[in-house]
Order: C-alpha cells, then sequence, then structure tokens
C-alpha cells in the first residue's frame, strides 16, 4: 500500500487555505479559492499562480505558501485655501512621494482690518503615507488709513494710523479769528474723534461767544467831569450871566447819564447760570461697563448749553473729549465713559464742568465697588448740591438788586421834594 503525505496550503499572510492527503511520489496540485493578501499601506497584493518552495512530487509531509505580485497604492493629495472649501489642487500621489503644490500662489483678499499675505502650508508638507489635505496658510498687517485734520478748508496735518487705533491731533490747537460779532474759541473736533475704520477728516469745532459793547465803558469817566457843574447853577441864579455862559446844554447829560450808567452797573444777565438736573445720586459700579451720563441746563436761555461747554476736568486734571468722556446734545450731557470711570478710586469724586458765559458747575459722583451695588442707593437721599447752590446764588443777587432799585427810588423821591420839581 502507498503511504500518505500531508500537503498544506498556506496564503501571503500565512493563513492555511487547505491541507489534503497526497501519495508518495505523486505531485501535488491546488484546487481551491485563489490565494490572497492583505494590503499594506504601501502597496495592494496578486497573487501570480506561483507557490514557495517550487511543487515536486510528494516525498513527505510539505507545505507550500502563495506568492503575490505588489502594486504601490496612491493617495488622493489637495491642497484647499484657508476657508478650507477651495480646492486650489488635487491628485493622486503614490506612497513614500512628496507632494508638490504646482499652481499660483494662493492669494487672500485685503479686508477692512488687514491685508493678508500667503505664508506655508500646513501641516507640514511630507512623504505620501495616506490621504491627507494641505490648508494655505496668511500672514496678515494691520491697514493704515489716511486721517485728515482740516481747520475750515485749510488742511493742518494729513497721516496714515492704523485700523482700530483712535487718532489724535498733536498740533498747534486750531484758532478762528473773531469776526464783528462773535468770538471763537476751539472746542474739539467734527465728527467726534473713532477708532480708525477707514479713510476719516476731521474738522475743527468752535463755541462762539457775543461780542459785548463793553467800550461804553469811558461813560463812566464823564460823570466825573461833570461834577463840578453841581455848582454852576448857582452861579446862574442872576439871570444877567445866563446869556454870558451859554452852558444850559452841558447841564443836560447831568440829568440824564447818571440815569444810564446805573442800569449799565446792574446787568447780572450777562453771566447765565448752569444748573445740574440728574441723575439724582450719580455713581457707577466698578466692573458695570456702563457710562454715567450728567446732565446740565441753563436757567435762562438753554438753546446754546451744549456749544458753551467748554470742558470737563478732576481737580486741576482736564478730561480728554471722546477718551473719557463724550459730549451730546439735550441741553448737554457729559457722558463718562466706563474705560474712565474704572480708573477712578473707590468713594467720592468731583466732576467739574465749565462754560464760556457762567461758573462752573461741579457734581459729586460716588465710585462703588462691585459688592456695593446694592446699598448705594440709600446713601444720598438728596439732589445734586450744585444746583441747589447755585439757586441760592441768583435770589441773593436778585434780591440786592431789587435792594438797590428801591434806595435809589426813595433817594430820587427825596430830592425831587427838597427842589420843588
Amino acid at each position: 500500500m502507498t503511504k500518505s503525505y500531508n500537503v498544506t496550503w498556506l496564503d501571503g499572510n500565512g493563513n492555511t487555505l487547505k491541507t489534503e492527503q497526497v501519495e508518495y511520489g505523486k505531485t501535488p496540485k491546488y484546487e481551491g479559492e485563489t490565494p490572497t493578501m492583505k494590503e499594506t499601506a504601501e502597496c495592494t497584493y496578486t497573487f501570480n499562480g506561483e507557490w514557495t518552495p517550487e511543487i515536486i512530487p510528494v516525498e513527505g509531509a510539505a507545505t507550500y505558501k502563495a506568492l503575490f505580485g505588489s502594486t504601490t497604492k496612491k493617495y488622493t493629495v489637495k491642497f484647499v485655501d484657508d476657508d478650507g472649501k477651495t480646492v486650489l489642487q488635487s491628485g493622486e500621489v503614490e506612497y513614500g512621494a512628496t507632494p508638490k503644490y504646482e499652481g499660483e500662489e494662493p492669494t487672500k483678499a485685503a479686508d477692512k482690518q488687514y491685508t493678508y499675505t500667503f505664508d506655508v502650508w500646513t501641516p507640514e508638507i511630507s512623504t505620501v503615507e495616506k490621504e491627507i489635505t494641505y490648508t494655505a496658510t496668511y500672514t496678515k498687517t494691520v491697514n493704515k488709513y489716511t486721517i485728515t485734520w482740516k481747520n475750515g478748508d485749510t488742511t493742518l496735518k494729513t497721516e496714515q494710523v492704523e485700523y482700530g487705533k483712535t487718532p489724535a491731533y498733536d498740533g498747534a490747537e486750531p484758532t478762528k479769528a473773531a469776526d464783528d460779532k462773535y468770538e471763537y474759541k476751539f472746542n474739539g473736533w467734527e465728527p467726534t474723534i473713532a477708532a480708525v475704520s477707514g479713510d476719516a477728516t476731521y474738522t475743527a469745532a468752535f463755541t462762539q461767544t457775543e461780542i459785548k459793547p463793553e467800550e461804553t465803558k469811558p461813560e463812566e469817566t464823564k460823570p466825573e467831569e461833570t461834577k463840578p457843574e453841581e455848582t454852576k447853577p448857582e452861579e446862574t441864579k442872576p439871570d444877567e450871566t445866563k446869556p454870558e455862559e451859554t452852558k444850559p446844554e452841558e447841564t443836560k447829560p447831568e440829568e440824564t447819564k447818571p440815569e444810564e450808567t446805573k442800569p449799565e452797573e446792574t446787568k447780572p444777565e450777562v453771566k447765565l447760570v448752569y444748573k445740574y438736573v440728574g441723575p439724582v445720586n450719580p455713581n457707577f459700579v466698578k466692573g458695570s461697563g456702563e457710562s454715567l451720563p450728567l446732565h446740565i441746563v441753563c436757567t435762562t436761555d438753554d438753546s446754546g448749553t451744549y456749544t458753551k461747554c467748554t470742558g470737563v476736568k478732576v481737580g486741576d486734571n482736564p478730561l480728554k473729549e471722546s477718551i473719557d468722556y463724550f459730549k451730546k446734545f439735550g441741553s448737554v450731557i457729559i457722558d463718562l465713559k466706563p474705560e474712565y470711570l474704572e480708573t477712578l478710586p473707590i468713594g467720592k469724586t468731583t466732576i467739574t464742568v465749565s462754560f464760556t458765559d457762567g461758573d462752573d458747575v461741579n457734581v459729586e459722583i460716588e465710585i462703588l465697588p462691585a459688592k456695593a451695588a446694592e446699598t448705594s442707593t440709600d446713601e444720598k437721599p438728596v439732589g445734586p448740591k450744585t444746583g441747589d447752590s447755585l439757586n441760592m446764588t441768583w435770589l441773593m443777587i436778585l434780591l440786592g438788586f431789587a435792594l438797590a432799585t428801591a434806595t435809589f427810588a426813595i433817594w430820587k423821591r427825596e430830592e425831587m421834594r427838597r427842589y420843588g420839581r
């Protein structure tokens, strides 16, 4: 009896495909499913019909392993813009090869804030091991814009300022010549200075003050020249001397001019009274991010309060308009910015608002810590003291004027009775 031996067939990964008994001396032949070999990241494999070792007639137990041909794999490599969606280049690249971008250099449109320049691809380009996408990256440069400073039609300065920065004029303070009716004082810029977001032109703004006819003051010296005339009526008692001296004409201003000069001295209307009206108990809570508006009105003529407001200070330190506060219409509203208020110490601070034709208005505000927000409203039950003080001052002026007028009327009546007029 002929002896048989085990013949084993293996696939490319060493897995057993089949084991069979083959008689001694016969040549084994594989009759089964086509052998396979698991692909790798680098290659795919195809059975080429051969085995190792070479098949020979059976002489004993034998194991044969299938042989495969290999094909290097290719992977999709993409180059995209920084939005991650715009494909600039795409193609198949063999495993182990280094991809190369062969298109035009990527570009990115500038926006208001930045101009962009291509930098590098991310991730860094390396040999291909799998499908991969490279994204363009850009360096950015802050855009600069033209800021023009003007006084009327005259250009004072032109400069380039980066986006987002707040421009500041560092030249000499603009001036405007007085005319026949008004004098002018520089009062900031129009429009209100703001952080740069494009080209901008700022024009000097001025407050106007009406020129008062104060040149009539020399009239005050004329009564001094007419004082000797008070004795001349005694000399004119003899009728014979009257035609010789012919000075009756000089006595006419004696009666009228003293009356004209006294009302001139009692014109309190020249100095207007400004008053703080709200909010009651003005305060700022640290960390709130809220501005603090201070509303001020003129008690006589409120139409020019905004233009006649010349500045704001704390002590001797002036505040900068548009940086520390905004000046708004509505009589005038001084809107203190939260960034400035955060710099003030906890406690009470006096804000002084100045005007061209009236006394300063002092407003006491209180800076509170964040935790004190709930209890602050009970500490000051009354309104701003500045307005009360100004009302009392104005009342005293009016009372003084009334007393002076009454005294003059009594004196005049006594004089008329004395001389029988």
